[in-house]
């Protein structure tokens, strides 16, 4: 009786080779699968790299665009400071242009004035002298009125006296409704 025991070997050896065999196409498709998807990683990231130069590019252009632009900026700034004051000015000039003329309508013709201050609460202080009554009244009647183009709110006699000429020295206080 032969008893082949190489047969048994031989089929093992057989199926080791079969398995070995398997095993190299699976490590020869992994690496031929893992070189492939390398290769797509390094094209993404030169693509990447590419774009980030280009836009890198446009970011220092338009960086100098804006430095250039920065004396426009700096001027405009200045007269948009300017224009403000200006503004400011403008207005409070009409204001006490409105306080002027206000209190010049409401002054009878003949009258003569000594003094005309306004303090910083907006109290205006008025002195003067009138020749007689007729006008110191017509004076105070012109107070009570509405005038144009500020209102009188309220109105206080600080003093009248008689001057050495004849005529009747007055000082007031006024306060404007604006």
């Amino acid at each position: 009786m032969d008893i082949d025991l190489a047969g048994k070997t031989i089929g093992r050896v057989r199926k080791t080779q079969k398995a070995k065999r398997l095993l190299d196409q699976a490590v020869i498709w992994g690496a031929l699968i893992l070189s492939l998807l390398l290769i797509a990683i390094a094209s993404t990231n030169l693509l990447v790299n590419k774009s980030n130069q280009g836009l890198s590019g446009r970011i220092k252009t338009k960086e100098k665009e804006i430095e250039s632009m920065s004396k426009i900026e700096s001027q405009q700034v200045y007269l948009t400071g300017k224009l403000a004051s200006f503004g400011i000015l403008v207005k409070t000039h009409e204001v006490h242009q409105a306080v002027a003329d206000t209190v010049f309508n409401l002054i009878p013709s003949g009258t003569s004035l000594k003094g005309f201050e306004v303090d910083e609460t907006g109290l205006i202080n008025l002195s003067g002298t009138v020749p007689g009554w007729q006008l110191l009244s017509r004076l105070f009647d012109n107070l009570k009125e509405p005038t144009g183009p500020l209102t009188v709110s309220g109105f206080k006699i600080k003093q009248i006296n008689f001057s050495g000429g004849g005529g009747i020295n007055f000082d007031l206080e006024l306060n404007l409704k604006t």
